[in-house]
């Protein structure tokens, strides 16, 4: 047996006394191969890898012989199925040419690393055993095979837990259009005005998504059609009527019915920046907007969630 694990905050704060769930399956199931799956990136607080390192060699103590590999995985959000899901799925596919059965102890990581282990194995993607385990002195089959003709209930309330947690920790954007400026965790983002008015282009589309309209706008051109600017104008113009546009593109705009596709990414950029020179790394990846596919054709918007904007 081939056993995947994710690397958790409760397997390293356990390991020195040889417990917690990555430990309590490969003492119950006895793998031959096992793949502990350490998430690294800028939204990681923890130092997992370093964590992973020493639950290898506790591993090494409990199960002497048997074969570790350490594999990291980069994802910029440790609660994001969109993000984990698909590196997931690569990870497992690297050993599936292994003559022995692929399993996973599902316990480890967050509660939306559980959802993706059970969302692989149930869509056929990846032929998967799962398990969960209990602590030992908790009972006495500490670890057991899950049942995916009945996991939807369990997915259910992954999600629910892990939406309850993101609404207490991520806080609200708040953006004041007669005043201008947009605040962030009780910070104030310094945009200019034009800066300001693309952030309101994009903070409109998440509201929006409450009602289910797409809150991502999409670019597949060299230029963005006349209906952009004329929002964008409006915005500009709602909360700074008296702005003197210094560096033309106010003018070059109103005498084009078309802005170029560079023009567009340059002021993201510039107000990505802002965003994180101001927010603490962990949660500036909800905030900026972010750009997705191939450049000649990327979706552009927000992570964050249409209940954490405030527009007044």
């Amino acid at each position: 047996m081939v056993l995947f694990s994710f690397v958790g905050v409760t397997d390293i704060n356990l390991v020195d006394e040889l417990r917690g769930p990555a430990l309590s399956a490969i003492r119950g199931l006895k793998p031959k191969n096992i793949i502990l799956i350490a998430t690294v990136g800028d939204g990681i607080r923890y130092n997992i890898l370093s964590g992973a390192e020493r639950l290898q060699k506790a591993i090494k103590r409990v199960l002497p012989g048997v074969k570790i590999s350490i594999v990291t995985m980069d994802i910029e959000d440790p609660t994001d199925h969109n993000d984990i899901y698909p590196r997931l799925k690569e990870i497992v596919h690297g050993y599936s040419h292994l003559k022995q059965p692929l399993a996973a102890s599902i316990s480890s990581g967050t509660p939306s690393m559980q959802v993706c282990w059970i969302l692989l194995a149930e869509s056929g993607e990846a032929k998967l055993s799962l398990y969960r385990t209990v602590e030992a002195e908790l009972s006495s089959k500490p670890v057991r095979e899950v049942r995916l003709d009945a996991t939807l209930p369990r997915i259910q309330a992954l999600e629910r837990e892990n939406q309850e947690l993101k609404n207490i920790a991520i806080p609200m954007v708040e953006m004041s259009i007669g005043k201008g400026h947009v605040k962030i965790n009780g910070s104030i983002i310094d945009f200019s005005p034009m800066q300001f008015a693309y952030y309101r282009f994009f903070l409109e589309r998440v509201k929006a998504s409450k009602n289910g309209s797409d809150p991502r706008y999409r670019v597949s051109t060299m230029v963005l059609d006349e209906s952009f600017k004329i929002k964008l104008m409006a915005y500009r113009m709602e909360s700074f009527p008296n702005y003197a546009d210094s560096d033309g593109t106010y003018k070059r705009n109103k005498d084009d019915n078309t802005t170029p596709v560079e023009q567009f990414r340059s002021h993201l950029s510039k107000l990505n920046t802002k965003i994180t020179e101001v927010i603490d790394e962990n949660l500036a990846h909800y905030y900026i907007v972010e750009g997705l596919g191939p450049r000649q054709a990327k979706s552009y918007g927000l992570k964050i969630d249409h209940s954490k904007v405030r527009i007044r």
